[in-house]
């Protein structure tokens, strides 16, 4: 709320040098304002708040605010984003989007011979997209989770996820051509109800602390 407003913060249990593991946790935690202007861009890590089994579950703030109204903050334009993170997987998965720390990983390259995770997070992403816009929804964990770790463990050739992913965007496309859902988001409602939020989470911490 100051000069020096905290957007986000991250967290890893991981090295700051070296590759996670398996057994390594990442988190990144958002203010309110901030996740609400990215779930307005459509941003689909975003979007999974909306639907994650977390923490976020039991807290009254967080109920009050999504509600009933999850439906209400999904839109084309999140579908749109989903097609295009695909996009951009694909691109890093062929070497278009370069190598290194956000290119392609030579490591999964020596042992698979193409970049398995990220053709893993390229038919993820659709897979997601296909949802959403099918049912206005995302399944967490993700039903065709088989699916995911068959690719991730090098089950699937390059050739074999380019035809997936495919058919998958050729779906999106026409889902997305006749889709009911709106374009965007009003932000007039999504601020009327973030700012609600925040009011409604300092009266309780102010009542809890008169309480002591």
């Amino acid at each position: 709320m100051g000069v020096l407003p905290l957007e986000h913060y991250v967290w890893s249990s991981g090295s700051a040098t070296e590759e996670n593991t398996a057994d390594d946790v990442d988190v990144t935690t958002y203010s309110l304002h901030r996740w609400g202007e990215l779930i307005r861009k459509g941003n689909p890590a975003i979007l999974h708040y909306l639907f994650a089994a977390n923490a976020l579950s039991s807290s009254d703030t967080w109920e009050r605010f999504i509600g009933s109204h999850r439906e209400q903050l999904i839109s084309k334009r999140a579908a749109m984003q989903y097609l295009g993170f695909a996009a951009s997987q694909r691109m890093r998965l062929t070497g278009e989007r370069g190598m290194g720390r956000h290119g392609q990983r030579p490591d999964l390259i020596e042992q698979y011979g193409f970049d398995v995770k990220f053709a893993m997070h390229y038919v993820r992403l659709l897979g997601e997209c296909r949802e959403l816009l099918r049912e206005h929804k995302v399944t967490l964990p993700r039903p065709e989770k088989e699916l995911l770790i068959a690719i991730r463990t090098g089950k699937y050739t390059q050739d074999q996820v380019f035809e997936l992913g495919d058919d998958l965007t050729r779906e999106c496309q026409q889902l997305l051509e006749n889709t009911d859902l709106r374009d965007g988001l009003d932000v007039e409602v999504l601020s009327r109800r973030i700012a609600d939020a925040y009011q409604f989470h300092w009266r309780r911490s102010a009542s809890t602390d008169d309480g002591r």
